[in-house]
């Protein structure tokens, strides 16, 4: 068997390259072993993912391998057979979790391990099982510990997880309020943000910025969310915001909802599916991608939720951060008269509540507040200037970063030095448990 098949080199790692792509011998090894275990491989030669590994992200790099194993027994032939011809160390692998696949997980021009099959669920007794655990807070915590947060990539692939049901929160009350540009002047003046800070962890206010398809300007939204009644939650603002600011949100009480949570979930929801949730159990990556007109509403699919090239930013930043909100509202009326104003968002929200009392428990530094920036496109000649509008987004929500946060916000970590910090233990943990190849030790077992 040759080293090389039959494409010219070309640097696997580098998911951006337009070079042909040189695939080691050991990948056609690789396809013919799980093959005769009956593990489902798709051979892409880079062109296009098979429709239940689809990525949301247009640009995503296209794997050569995309192995799609139903249970936990495939997903150990594929990692052993991975080790035992050494592709780790001539290939990039990625993992694709289950789920509507949008933004979950990572891709990469060598192999994915695609789960999206390990998504089937069932109801036992009162744990939903999406399969059962080795690992816990008395079995090897600190297996837990790193793979919240994202930083056990070289322990393996979590394949099964049990959840507990909790009782579903008695009520759930929002008030989405669009302020005018002069509104806005207000609840900086007031430092409006950096007060929400001391609001109870039932409360949680967010800045939303968009453009709504029939107005020229930005819209910029004083988001409340609550786990309180109306009246209790228009107190606390009262209290903590100031009577200013409070009256932007106490001043109709018909603007206000008050139902269940699983409303407020619905809210980005098609009419058919907020009609009857029920249609979640049709739900599928594959779905999702081909008919998402199907799950979400309108406004959703043309914003972000259609496929696209896309660009985001996500940065924890200060709670003070006050002097940032007209800086976004400027910069998106920048390009009000663009194409682009139509698929972009920003949102700088609080967080509190169960995230931050489980920073010990969590791998993955957890900040006050976050800043989110997504800018989505359609055709390739839109990719120079949504990227460069993007690049000047992230600069202000850099110069208001939070500072005592030691790692940037990731959903997934794509290099070492997002995955592990000063003192964190995540080396120590990952030099103990990953087994491959010249990693660590051989004889650790679960």
């Amino acid at each position: 068997m040759s080293a090389v098949s039959e494409l010219s080199t070309a640097s696997l790692f580098d998911a951006s390259s337009t070079v042909a792509r040189a695939y080691p011998g050991e990948i056609a090894e690789l396809v013919q072993r799980l093959r005769r275990c009956g593990i489902q491989v798709d051979e892409t030669q880079g062109h296009g993912f098979p429709p239940d590994a689809q990525m949301h992200d247009r640009a995503a790099a296209v794997p050569a391998v995309v192995v799609s194993p139903r249970g936990e027994w495939g997903i150990v032939q594929t990692l052993t057979a991975m080790k035992d011809l050494d592709l780790y160390a001539k290939m990039p692998v990625s993992v694709k979790s289950g789920g509507h696949g949008y933004f979950n997980g990572a891709t990469c021009s060598g192999i994915m391990v695609n789960l999206a099959h390990m998504a089937d669920s069932r109801v036992d007794g009162d744990v939903l099982t999406l399969g059962p655990g080795d690992v816990d807070d008395e079995h090897h915590p600190e297996l837990l510990y790193a793979m919240r947060g994202g930083a056990a990539a070289g322990v393996g692939v979590v394949s099964e997880i049990r959840l507990r049901v909790m009782d579903e929160p008695a009520r759930a009350t929002w008030r989405l309020t669009p302020l005018t540009r002069d509104q806005l002047r207000r609840c900086v003046a007031n430092r409006a943000f950096a007060r929400a800070a001391s609001l109870p962890e039932d409360i949680t206010l967010s800045f939303r910025f968009f453009f709504e398809p029939h107005d020229e300007n930005p819209v910029c939204s004083l988001n409340i969310f609550s786990l309180l009644t109306v009246s209790e939650t228009i107190e606390h603002l009262r209290r903590h915001l100031g009577a200013e600011v409070a009256s932007l949100a106490d001043d109709d009480a018909a603007a206000w909802s008050e139902k269940r949570l699983l409303d407020l979930r619905l809210l980005p929801a098609s009419r058919a599916l907020s009609a009857d949730p029920g249609m979640l159990s049709e739900l599928s990556s594959a779905r999702l991608h081909d008919s998402p007109h199907v799950f979400w509403n309108s406004a959703m699919v043309r914003r972000e939720m259609g496929s696209s090239f896309l660009e985001t930013s996500s940065h924890w930043v200060r709670t003070d951060c006050d002097a940032m909100l007209p800086e976004i509202y400027a910069r998106l009326e920048a390009v009000k008269h663009l194409p682009m104003r139509d698929r972009m968002y920003l949102l700088v929200v609080l967080g509190g509540g169960e995230s931050l009392r489980r920073q010990r428990d969590c791998a993955m530094p957890l900040g006050r507040a976050l800043a989110r920036f997504e800018v989505h496109w359609d055709h390739e000649h839109e990719a120079d200037e949504c990227r460069a509008f993007a690049a000047t987004v992230a600069d202000v929500l850099r110069r208001h970063r939070d500072a005592g946060v030691d790692r940037p916000f990731r959903g997934d970590i794509w290099r070492p030095d997002q995955a592990y910090s000063e003192g964190d233990g995540l080396h120590a943990i990952s030099r103990r448990f990953d087994r491959r190849r010249g990693r660590g030790p051989r004889d650790v077992r679960l």
